[in-house]
């Protein structure tokens, strides 16, 4: 399982969280620190925006809309090309009898909460899988007003947009104790009295089944080029 008291962290990689299992020691959990819309099996990101209203002004003007999304927890192509290069390397300094490649997993998800901003004043909320990537399908409709709110911030790249997740993952945490024991044995022979003093150090490995909680923060960082392509408006 997940050892919480052994955490790795790699400058190459300031925002990918990194723990040792508690047992196998080619074996690596990674969680990103910025939660992030998740793509298809084309690399295209899964969200969209439907508005829909009449023209005025050879403009149409937004009467209502929906928006859906995909959030997710997982690595990205080149994060995880560059933590496996990073783990090589670790690896084969810190236990280079170790010949495997290592092993990079995604946490046991026990609970989780996502929040969605698309603007200061529209949210959208939901329960991850609590699967793999720990993806979340998120869906809103909106009024004219929000939906005028909503065209104005994705032309400017949703600036204010934030993908917020509040997990709970399974794990271990491992202590080590040290103790000490005396004993003392006394022989007796005739005219004197012998005592020999011993002393023990035991090294105790304490392991404890438990959680933590984490909340993860980031901003829906794509492209005004990749919104627009994603972005649909229908005349009425």
């Amino acid at each position: 399982m997940l050892n919480f008291a052994q955490r790795l962290t790699f400058p190459e990689l300031p925002h990918v969280l990194i723990y040792a299992d508690h047992e196998a020691v080619t074996r690596f959990y990674a969680v990103p620190e910025l939660p992030r819309i998740a793509i298809d099996e084309h690399a295209k990101p899964l969200i969209s925006l439907l508005l829909y209203g009449r023209k005025q002004n050879g403009k149409v003007q937004p009467s209502g809309g929906q928006v859906m999304l995909t959030t997710s927890l997982m690595l990205t192509a080149q994060e995880r090309d560059l933590l496996e290069c990073c783990l090589t390397a670790w690896l084969s300094m810190q236990i280079p009898e170790v010949t495997e490649s290592p092993e990079i997993l995604t946490p046991e998800w026990l609970d989780g909460a996502v929040t969605v901003t698309l603007t200061p004043n529209l949210h959208l909320s939901g329960k991850p899988s609590l699967m793999g990537a720990n993806e979340c399908a998120l869906n809103l409709s909106f009024n004219a007003e929000d939906a005028q709110k909503v065209q104005q911030a994705w032309s400017q790249s949703l600036p204010d947009s934030q993908i917020q997740y509040q997990v709970k993952l399974a794990g271990v945490e491992q202590s080590q104790q040290s103790t000490q024991s005396q004993s003392t044995t006394s022989e007796y022979q005739p005219g004197y009295t012998a005592t020999d003093h011993q002393h023990r150090q035991l090294h105790v490995r304490k392991t404890e089944v438990t959680s933590d909680q984490l909340t993860l923060k980031g901003a829906i960082s794509l492209s005004l080029n990749v919104l627009n392509q994603q972005l649909q408006i229908i005349k009425l």
